[in-house]
């Protein structure tokens, strides 16, 4: 199982998986077409050679649609 986990207490707030904040330190499961987003300008797609998971053709994943996504979760929740 691949995990992602934040290097140091202050990095918690700036990872983003899916949009949501990471939260705290302990590693997090990703699984195939997680978004990943480190803090404001690094956006990417976790792939894994072996899932069986395919990418969607009807709503391809960049890197405006991955920060929409965090935008919009941080507009609902208040924490714009």
């Amino acid at each position: 199982m691949t995990t992602i986990e934040a290097a140091s207490d202050a990095a918690v707030q700036f990872i983003f998986v899916n949009g949501v904040a990471l939260g705290n330190k302990n590693p997090r499961p990703l699984a195939p077409n997680d978004r990943i987003i480190f803090g404001f300008n690094s956006a990417y797609v976790f792939r894994h050679d072996k899932s069986t998971v395919k990418p969607s053709t009807d709503q391809p994943v960049t890197a405006e649609f991955a920060a929409n996504e965090k935008m919009d979760l941080q507009d609902k929740s208040g924490a714009a």
